[in-house]
């Protein structure tokens, strides 16, 4: 028969249309698995089948996994095999829609639980997006596509396969806008547990959706909601002390704070391109493993775009409680109704002090050429039980000189201002502020070569830390068993969570 290598030979040819992605790569090696068994005359089942196209993946790539793709696409056929092996099938077109359903309905319960331990939002349009794309791609735009594309091989130049893909496939774009209009875009990907992230948390949740899909009959289906309602309803009590990470965005700035449950955020991360920046990326994932749900205090220190170019991906993802900038950023944020970061204005923040101490108007008379956007940043001193923070945007020595007061001696930890460039930490700044420790938030090998050398001579009594070979950096200040409070770490995310392949040099 010919059914078979024409079979395959079509989709050895999808995939490689499809440019062998991980997701083709699993399917046409599962379907050659099931073409070879059948020949030889042994059973296979989907399961082993689905281990051994694992295997074949890794084999070949052994970094796959790496990728969210394969994550995502082995994790769902396994969902589907649970779902729909030994159960019986119904025939007819009823029968079809319903094992439609049935499937969207499996990856609507398992898939979220992929995706919490993947550090990513679950959207709630998911479910009736994919009732009508799935069906509308797989059955009417793809093949009208592979026809279209076929019949330009023997000389014939129909449009009409073009015009009714494009026609289906604008249906489908209105259809999806039309979803996404009816819930407001805060609320399309914002769900995941309000739990900081942990094994414990995603085997519940997982051992609640198999237990709710448990075939008819068998006991034990209802004891899923045990899980459920402890991953939907339960809040554990907040970490005492306070806990600063400063996170690797590359040549960028984000740090968050986190005290009693709740998050401060200075500065967003850089936006590489309009695809990618670190809002999204970086500072959204990490956010949702640590059961964050609503940004309490978000300062943007300046405008320049390795400092606030992930605000709107994350205005998009997160409630934003109260919003801070430097007074000439005020019209571009109006929409968020911010407050003006300005020397002398003082907060607190879940007892937190925060102080800020530039910027201000120039004095009459004064070089303006010298007040450009990095030395309008937002600079703040936070006191807590004793520890000394300082944050310092891209503040140059020409801002630094104006800052110097009693109050900055001897802190604690301070951002390198500028990064560390060598047009800032004038040496009195140098001699006041005295850091432990003196962190860094730069790109590894970036040109622009932050931290400078001679910045870093200049603080040779403080303990130079920098994300572009540490990685993130996390502090956590809190009481001992005696009640003394201390300051613990840093813990280097990269060195301590170093994988195989990685080098410090």
């Amino acid at each position: 028969t010919i059914a078979w290598p024409s079979g395959l030979l079509v989709a050895a040819a999808y995939a490689y249309l499809a440019g062998f992605s991980l997701p083709t790569q699993r399917a046409l090696i599962m379907l050659c698995l099931f073409v070879l068994a059948a020949l030889l005359g042994r059973p296979l089942s989907l399961v082993r089948a689905l281990l051994l196209a694992m295997a074949a993946v890794l084999l070949l790539d052994p970094l796959a996994f790496e990728q969210l793709g394969a994550c995502l696409s082995f994790f769902a056929v396994a969902v589907l095999a649970y779902g729909f092996a030994g159960r019986r099938a119904t025939g007819g077109l009823w029968g079809g829609l319903f094992s439609l359903l049935k499937a969207q309905l499996l990856l609507g319960c398992f898939l979220p639980v992929a995706l919490y331990a993947l550090g990513l939002a679950n959207g709630q349009l998911g479910l009736p997006a994919n009732l009508l794309a799935i069906p509308l791609l797989s059955f009417i735009i793809l093949p009208l596509l592979l026809f279209a594309a076929a019949q330009e091989f023997v000389g014939l130049a129909w449009l009409w396969p073009w015009q009714w893909a494009d026609f289906a496939l604008l249906c489908l774009l209105d259809y999806c806008r039309w979803l996404a209009s009816l819930v407001p875009q805060q609320q399309q990907a914002l769900w995941w547990p309000a739990w900081a992230h942990s094994l414990w948390l995603v085997g519940g949740l997982l051992l609640a959706a198999l237990l709710l899909w448990l075939p008819r009959g068998l006991p034990g289906r209802y004891l899923a909601l045990l899980p459920l309602c402890l991953a939907l309803g339960l809040k554990p009590a907040a970490e005492p002390g306070l806990r600063i990470m400063l996170l690797d965005v590359g040549q960028g700035l984000a740090l968050v704070l986190e005290r009693q449950g709740q998050v401060l955020l200075y500065d967003t991360g850089p936006r590489f391109s309009a695809r990618f920046n670190a809002g999204s990326a970086i500072i959204a994932p990490y956010l949702r493993r640590r059961g964050v749900q609503r940004i309490e205090q978000l300062i943007i220190s300046h405008g320049d775009l390795d400092h606030a170019g992930g605000f709107e991906a994350l205005a998009g993802q997160f409630a934003i409680g109260q919003l801070w900038v430097e007074p000439s950023e005020l019209g571009r944020y109006r929409a968020y109704k911010p407050q003006s970061c300005q020397r002398g204005r003082q907060w607190q923040w879940r007892g937190v002090s925060i102080r800020a101490l530039w910027p201000q108007p120039l004095e009459p008379g004064a070089d303006k050429s010298a007040y450009k956007r990095n030395n309008r940043s937002c600079v703040l001193l936070l006191q807590y039980q004793g520890l000394k923070l300082l944050l310092t945007g891209d503040i140059e020595s020409w801002a630094e000189r104006r800052i110097l007061s009693p109050a900055l001696a001897g802190v604690d930890i301070m951002l390198a201002p500028h990064h560390g460039s060598n047009s800032s930490s004038h040496p009195a700044w140098v001699a006041l502020t005295r850091p432990r420790w003196l962190l860094s938030s730069a790109a590894y090998r970036s040109h622009y070569g932050h931290p400078h050398p001679k910045v870093l001579a200049r603080y040779q009594e403080s303990a130079a830390l920098n994300t572009a070979s540490t990685g993130a950096l996390l502090f956590e200040y809190q009481p001992d068993s005696a009640g003394v409070w201390r300051l613990i770490g840093p813990r280097r995310q990269r060195i301590e969570g170093r994988r195989y392949w990685y080098s410090a040099n």
